[in-house]
């Protein structure tokens, strides 16, 4: 008899194990069905963010801004988000921004981009590490808060080496400010920029994730807001990653160069 009762509870054991076995198995699959439905949302929302990049159109000028400049701007050419500034004056070359430029600015609703200008050559690490504190120094008085970008305008003519990027991108980096860099980055240019820069990527990946570039690539040509390309794809090569994209330069009518940016930069801008 108590064979039969113990043969009796094993069996029921048995069972009760079977399906408690069966509704794990199954809640296991549900939950890792629905992380699986969780990650591909996440990809999915992750993919609409990247969609959603809005396309800012902005100006930079070697003038000075100020009421009447800004009203040609936009009885021109539109309403710019964001205007491009020289630090301190490079004679015959441009002026240089002011506290009360900026105090203009500011009241006009626009965000600033800061460029350094006041060499004539990028060659050596250590021409790199001076350009780059006098650069600071000039943001400091200036007032320019913590965070903000400084670019290195590198013109065409600018004979240019990669050590010269490696060290305005580490003294930069070691700053309150961050490290970005203006040029024509294009295999045609006399000075091979694009090499320059490959090369102080390859050689320093961790600087090179720092710095941000403003590239000049201007087949477009000045236009008006309105009229400005409707996606943010310079023409440039392989290797080169654009935060800035100035698409038209020389404009007569207002003395301005013609840009576009999308959210991520406009929103790390001053």
């Amino acid at each position: 008899m108590f064979k039969g009762i113990a043969r009796y509870v094993i069996t029921a054991l048995a069972f009760l194990l079977v399906i408690v076995t069966g509704c794990s198995i199954e809640t296991n699959q549900k939950q890792s069905s629905n992380q699986e439905n969780k990650n591909e949302n996440h990809k999915h929302i992750k993919q609409k963010e990247v969609e959603k990049q809005t396309i800012y159109w902005g100006i930079d000028t070697a003038s000075v801004v100020e009421e009447e400049q800004l009203m040609c701007v936009r009885e021109n050419y539109g309403e710019p988000s964001y205007v491009g500034r020289y630090l301190e004056t490079k004679e015959d070359v441009s002026f240089g921004l002011t506290k009360e430029e900026v105090d203009f600015l500011r009241k006009e609703n626009l965000k600033i981009v800061l460029i350094y200008n006041h060499f004539t050559e990028a060659i050596s690490k250590e021409s790199g590490r001076k350009e780059a504190q006098e650069a600071i120094s000039y943001a400091k008085d200036l007032g320019v808060p913590e965070g903000e970008y400084i670019f290195a305008d590198i013109e065409p003519t600018y004979p240019v080496d990669p050590h010269f990027i490696v060290g305005w991108t580490e003294t930069i980096q070691d700053s309150p400010y961050k490290p970005g860099l203006y040029g024509v980055f294009s295999e045609s240019t006399e000075n091979n920029l694009v090499e320059a820069y490959l090369k102080f990527k390859e050689d320093n990946s961790d600087a090179s994730k720092q710095l941000v570039l403003w590239v000049s690539e201007v087949n477009v040509g000045i236009t008006s807001k309105e009229e400005s390309p409707t996606e943010f794809n310079p023409d440039i090569p392989d290797g080169i990653t654009a935060h800035i994209w100035q698409y038209g330069i020389d404009d007569e009518t207002c003395n301005i160069d013609t840009n576009l940016t999308e959210t991520d930069m406009f929103e790390s801008l001053w």
